[in-house]
């Protein structure tokens, strides 16, 4: 049961996808369908995207899929020596979607240039590829390098480590590896943003590439983060019940993620109501500001029945169900003040859903596309955050409301948000 919140109080990123529903890329090169599958949650058998060599392709067409509606991909061929004409074909194509005055939804957001990871005595690019990284930076269209195979390269350090016999051969190809490509990429004319990947089942470190490839991908093709960290210090939510905020708070940090959920497990009433359950300890066990007047807010424990079920707010069943304390229930039914127990409230809500779904991606990255979601998988991610990080998350939130850092409280929760998942400040 999915439960929506008022319509005086609409989805900003609803708003936001109505003039960009969907994501634009460009994928050229070789080796892309293993990873267009893995990345984009796409069955190999709904695409016909070339892999392993250059290929051929229309890039015209538009490849999209019901698993993943966010996208849509464009397939070219790679850049081989004297290929002119294919050279061509994409440049235009490239200038056609970043025409002046074309629509958003028209546009081409961000280009996959997938290169062969280049092995010792090899170009870092062909001159195409050159070409490319030229026009997308005079056109101001976001390129992420791929190099593929790069289990290759690696595979060739670890054969030279095992042939000498040299100690910890594994972890010596590994750094020779990476030292090899940087010193490539060092000596490039421009900077670009770029990943080396390996898609082998027996490469180790293939799930944490892909992951890295994901979250480069997702920072390229931001637009909606500033809606899901703000606290409430916008009058965005000024005269909604919390219960209401809450409520589109989740829906939309739902929607920006795009899980492939058919069952709708995520805005489910079940979901829902754990993650309510995950931040009664806040809301029970904080000193209260001057004027919220705790005792009279625990003096009659049958307003909890009247509470929980006769609002008629679109978030009570998943209150009632919850089986939280009454002062977080009459807490989450109070109109939305701007004080410090507001911003607790929805910062741990906002930090807390963004790390649990950040980990159910990351559970799915290792299963075949297309990956629907079920409820197993959901709880036990929510348990494991349950068990191991939500009490250093909540004491950090803490900290941040009650003003022990001086700066910016909607940084500082992005910033949370960042050093949780391992990510690089923007």
């Amino acid at each position: 049961m999915t439960v929506n919140p008022p319509a005086s109080l609409p989805s900003t990123v609803e708003a936001t996808l109505a003039v960009c529903p969907r994501f634009r890329i460009l994928v050229t090169g070789v080796g892309k369908s293993s990873l267009v599958s893995s990345i984009f949650n796409v069955a190999t058998k709904d695409i016909d995207i070339a892999h392993g060599h250059v290929g051929k392709a229309n890039i015209a067409h538009e490849y999209t899929s019901d698993s993943n509606p966010r996208f849509i991909l464009h397939d070219s061929q790679g850049f081989e020596p004297g290929s002119e004409k294919t050279w061509d074909t994409v440049k235009k194509f490239i200038r056609d979607k970043c025409e002046e005055g074309l629509e958003a939804k028209d546009r081409l957001h961000a280009i996959w240039l997938c290169i062969e990871t280049p092995r010792t005595g090899s170009r870092l690019m062909q001159t195409g590829d050159e070409k490319l990284l030229e026009l997308a930076n005079e056109l101001k269209v976001v390129v992420i390098i791929v190099f593929t195979k790069y289990d290759i390269l690696f595979n060739e350090y670890l054969r030279k480590a095992r042939n000498a016999k040299l100690p910890n051969a594994r972890t010596g190809a590994k750094t020779n590896a990476e030292h090899h490509l940087d010193a490539l990429i060092k000596n490039s004319p421009r900077p670009f943003e770029y990943v080396p990947v390996s898609t082998s089942e027996k490469y180790p470190e293939r799930f944490d590439m892909l992951k890295r490839l994901t979250e480069i991908t997702r920072k390229c093709l931001h637009g909606v983060e500033e809606y899901w960290i703000n606290l409430g210090k916008s009058t965005a939510f000024k005269g909604h019940r919390l219960s209401d905020c809450l409520s589109r708070i989740h829906l939309d940090i739902i929607e920006v993620w795009n899980f492939y959920d058919p069952e709708q497990l995520l805005s489910g009433t079940s979901f829902r109501q754990e993650m309510v359950r995950l931040i009664e300890p806040l809301l029970t066990q904080t000193e209260p500001e001057p004027g919220f007047n705790m005792s009279e807010m625990l003096s009659n424990l049958s307003d909890l029945t009247s509470i929980a079920s006769g609002v008629a707010g679109p978030f009570a069943p998943v209150i009632s169900g919850a089986g939280i304390a009454v002062v977080a229930v009459k807490f989450l039914y109070q109109t939305y003040q701007a004080m410090p127990l507001t911003a607790l409230c929805l910062g741990a809500y906002i930090v807390d859903l963004t790390l649990i779904l950040h980990n159910v991606f990351i559970a799915t990255l290792v299963k075949e596309p297309p990956r629907p979601l079920n409820w197993e998988l959901v709880a036990d991610t929510l348990q494991a955050y349950k068990d191991f990080e939500s009490g250093t998350v909540h004491r950090l939130i803490r900290d941040i409301v009650s003003g022990t850092i001086t700066v910016d409280p909607k940084e500082k929760i992005a910033d949370l948000i960042r050093q949780q998942l391992k990510m690089d400040k923007e």
